[in-house]
């Protein structure tokens, strides 16, 4: 399943989940109208000293790459995420 959101403050949700009876890939990507990154879960197993390995999440908002465990999200997960930072803007 692969979806584009788009929010009210024009930030965009794009997402790619992969599921079968035995294996479920995601990665939900969040990023601004003009696609700077904000904040991306997934996992990819590419960082396994992370405790929540294979997931993890990665943070942008600081300008730099902040990698921090994570848990299985789903799409509803997100959406609730985005949400409470859109009402704090």
């Amino acid at each position: 399943m692969k979806l584009r959101i788009e929010f009210i403050d024009e930030s965009v949700l794009y997402t790619n989940e992969y599921i079968t009876s035995t294996i479920r890939k995601y990665a939900f990507q969040w990023q601004t109208a003009s696609d700077s990154w904000l904040v991306r879960w997934d996992n990819v197993p590419h960082f396994p000293k992370i405790a929540s390995f294979p997931h993890h999440r990665h943070d942008y908002r600081t300008g730099q790459e902040v990698v921090t465990d994570s848990f299985d999200v789903v799409l509803i997960d997100v959406l609730i995420y985005i949400g409470d930072q859109l009402q704090k803007a």
